[in-house]
């Protein structure tokens, strides 16, 4: 032992793990901000979750005039870094962009917050997160490798300032790097995930498979009631679950459906009877697509005072020639059919024995299911007077996710 330090103790096996950060000659040495966190099972984020990207300066142009397209409600809208640029430079360029002073200040809110208790949003619990995939894994042999992106669409309308009428919002494009069949929520439960659902999953997967054969050797298959309810639990269960996945998982208060509906698919495995579903068959056996919008209207143009207007989440997923079409109202509603028969089997709320496949549809049928609802203008009780004549009041705000046709 010299002057109170012992050389043979073993702390000393690991400094050459330590580093000293400073200035040596003209060579700045400087990590000290740096901090780690590993977590488990891997990281899942949505694209609204991101602060700013990292890249070579070279390509930060590019990544403004693209990427930055794509990623909506971030911190530092248009930032790009290089993670090679100086401690001085990073800052210089987040101030420039005037929002560091507003990421701060809202940091400082939300920490301040009681943090909040997470619950599941169908049991509606608190619990241990987990990772529901959208679609099952084993359909990931039935259609074959797709390409790592999805493509997102957004149009629709707006009300006006004036509370009367409805405009178009225009039409946004956002790219996602991962396929549909690789979507992932991390707003459920354990509880749920290995239980109700992984039983509802495990009863509809002998039938989409029968379905698939079907399809795919021009055969016939015959579902019995039951087997019609279990699909039509999966369809619905499928386009809520979605949805959650493109709404991010900090955002699950932003579902477009009341929990209460999700509570009671978790607690009966059968949908509310506000919501319907048709299975089709789509003339693109190729096809994998997932179509969704979201839709409130009014009984009354303009709206009456103190009435609320109704919503409606409706999807379609279209694989290997199957297509579920499903709309999910907030309320029991009566509408007109968006299939016409013999195209659109119902199996719910009414389930009953069909035939697959009935008469094929093509991709533009389902879309327009989806995005078009003029049809509807008889449910209205006084006509409408704007749009240039043309009541597309329906239509509030459409989305659609797809991932690309196979090469």
């Amino acid at each position: 032992m010299t002057d109170g330090i012992d050389s043979n103790d073993s702390l000393w096996k690991i400094t050459q793990f330590v580093d000293n950060p400073g200035t040596y000659g003209e060579t700045r040495y400087e990590f000290d901000w740096e901090r780690e966190w590993r977590v488990p099972h891997g990281l899942v984020f949505g694209e609204n979750e991101v602060a700013f990207p990292l890249a070579p300066e070279d390509d930060h142009a590019w990544m403004r005039q693209t990427v930055w397209l794509y990623l909506a409600a971030v911190a530092y809208q248009g930032v790009v870094l290089d993670p090679l640029w100086d401690i001085q430079r990073v800052q210089r360029e987040l101030k420039a962009d005037g929002s560091l002073a507003l990421h701060l200040a809202g940091r400082e809110a939300r920490m301040s917050r009681p943090r909040e208790t997470w619950r599941c949003a169908f049991c509606g619990e608190p619990g241990r997160k987990s990772d529901e995939h959208v679609l099952p894994q084993w359909m990931r042999r039935v259609t074959g490798p797709l390409p790592m992106e999805r493509t997102s669409h957004r149009s629709g309308f707006d009300l006006l300032d004036d509370g009367h009428a409805y405009a178009s919002v225009g039409e946004s494009v956002r790219m996602s790097r991962n396929s549909l069949l690789h979507q992932v929520t991390r707003t459920v439960c354990t509880n749920c995930n290995n239980g109700w659902m992984s039983q509802l999953e495990m009863a509809a997967e002998p039938i989409l498979k029968a379905l698939f054969a079907a399809r795919r050797d021009s055969s016939t298959v015959t579902l019995s009631s039951n087997e019609a309810a279990v699909l039509a639990s999966w369809a619905v269960k499928t386009s809520w679950t979605s949805e959650l996945a493109g709404l991010g998982n900090q955002n699950q208060d932003r579902a477009w459906l009341p929990p209460a509906m999700r509570q009671d698919l978790a607690s009966v495995m059968r949908p509310p009877a506000s919501s319907w579903v048709w299975l089709a068959s789509c003339h693109s056996a190729d096809l994998c697509q997932q179509l969704q919008a979201h839709v409130t209207f009014d009984r009354t143009s303009p709206p009456t005072p103190g009435e609320a207007p109704c919503r409606l989440l409706s999807s379609c997923l279209i694989l290997n020639g199957l297509a579920l079409l499903v709309y999910s109202f907030d309320r029991p509603m009566i509408f007109p059919p968006p299939l016409r028969a013999p195209h659109g089997l119902l199996l719910w709320p009414k389930p009953s024995p069909v035939e697959f496949p009935p008469p094929a549809v093509f991709q533009r049928d389902l879309l327009l299911a989806i995005g078009r609802y003029t049809p509807w203008l008889a449910l209205h009780d006084r006509p409408f007077d704007h749009l240039e004549g043309v009541a597309q009041r329906a239509c509030v705000a459409t989305r659609q996710r797809h991932a690309p046709e196979p090469a």
